[in-house]
Parts: C-alpha cells; sequence; structure tokens
C-alpha cells in the first residue's frame, strides 16, 4: 500500500487556503490522501479520487526499495517472521537490479539481457553466482558477503544472516522483533552501500536502461 495526494484536489485544497492564518487544518489534509492497493509491479498506476478525478503516476523506485520499505512495515504491525522473508526478498531483486545494469554496460551490443536471465530466473544460488561475477568484473573488488554478516551476536545463540534467514523461511522459526529489526538493519547497510555504488556506476557511464517491469 502507498498513500498518495490527488494533485487536482491538492490544488484546489490549496487555492481555498488561500489568506488563511497559521496554523490551520487545510481544506485537503494528508489523512484524506488515497491509500493505493499495490497489487502488481508495473511501475505506472491509475486510480480515481473520492471526487472522480482520475490520476495516473508512476513510482520513481526500484522493486528491491519497496520490498525494503514493506519489509519495514511488517516489522511496524508485528509480523516479524514475515519482516525477515521480504528483507531476505529485497535484497534478491537488488541482485536482480544489478546483474540486469552490469550486463548491459558490459555488454552494449552483445547477449540480450531477457534471454540470459531466463536461465537463471528461477535458481536464486546461480543469481547469486552471477552477482557476485559481475561486480566484481565491473568494480576490480568483490561485493560484501552478505550471508557470513552476524545478525544476533549472543554467544550460543549467535546466527548469522544466511541461518537466520534460513531457519525462518524453511524451518518455520517464529523470528522475535529483535532478530527481525536486527535483520533489517543489516539488509538496509548491505543495501545502502552497494546502491550508492552501482548508481554512481550507472551515472557515470550515462547509462539510463528501459524499464522492464
Amino acid at each position: 500500500k502507498i498513500q498518495i495526494s490527488c494533485p487536482k484536489c491538492f490544488d484546489e485544497g490549496r487555492e481555498k487556503d488561500k489568506g488563511k492564518k497559521v496554523p490551520y487544518v487545510p481544506t485537503y489534509p494528508y489523512w484524506e490522501y488515497p491509500i493505493i492497493e499495490l497489487d502488481s509491479w508495473d511501475n505506472y498506476y491509475e486510480f480515481v479520487c473520492e471526487k472522480g478525478h482520475t490520476n495516473r503516476f508512476f513510482l520513481q523506485i526500484e522493486l528491491f526499495e519497496m520490498l525494503f520499505q514493506q519489509a519495514t512495515y511488517c516489522i511496524n504491525d508485528g509480523y516479524y517472521r514475515e519482516a525477515i522473508g521480504t528483507f531476505n526478498t529485497a535484497v534478491e531483486r537488488f541482485m536482480e537490479f544489478s546483474i540486469e545494469m552490469l550486463f548491459t554496460m558490459d555488454n552494449p551490443n552483445g547477449v540480450d539481457f531477457s534471454d540470459f536471465w531466463k536461465l537463471i530466473k528461477h535458481q536464486s544460488e546461480r543469481q547469486i553466482g552471477a552477482f557476485y561475477l559481475l561486480w566484481s568484473k565491473h568494480f576490480k573488488r568483490k561485493p560484501l558477503i552478505l550471508e557470513n554478516q552476524q545478525v544476533i551476536k549472543d554467544g550460543r545463540k549467535s546466527k548469522n544472516y544466511k541461518e537466520l534467514r534460513n531457519e525462518v523461511i524453511h524451518q518455520g522459526h517464529i523470528a522475535s522483533k529483535e532478530e527481525a529489526t536486527a535483520f533489517g538493519k543489516i539488509t538496509f547497510d548491505y543495501l545502502k552501500e552497494h546502491k550508492q555504488i552501482i548508481f554512481k556506476a550507472i551515472e557515470d557511464e550515462g547509462f539510463l536502461p528501459g524499464i522492464r517491469y
């Protein structure tokens, strides 16, 4: 879900609020903004507000960023197991994004990415291998090995990223808030660091890929 204003209602409200003295309650307050259900990932969406205004908009974020945000909502709502699964999915989709960018930048006239992706689309281990290989080749250094990062540091209860992820996803472990929050912190730091690197490479090369979603 996302909450977004209707531009027409916003402009009408701003017009009605002209001349009011601060502080005042706006005619179109943020709590009246429509909440849009995202039941697919198309980047392009359309909705009709309560006053009948048709709106069209693009989400200017990547899928992995949206998934990370959804994982934080899971923590806020008390769904810690679901949060860990969604954080991990955000990392996987970041890897897919990076694979596409690096593959296309380094092979401008080579194999079409969609043909390559079909070979590993349903095989996460091969995707991780492709990510490590392409990242190391392009940047001349390997990326951080996220799976080895310690999430819980408490003697015999210590768990790294891979151990906690597998316990939750494959063994039905009921995660605590502490575990979900720590897992999210590790994920956030990883995505922040590597996103800055890949986005700078895209900017430096003037590379503007088409939207695949």
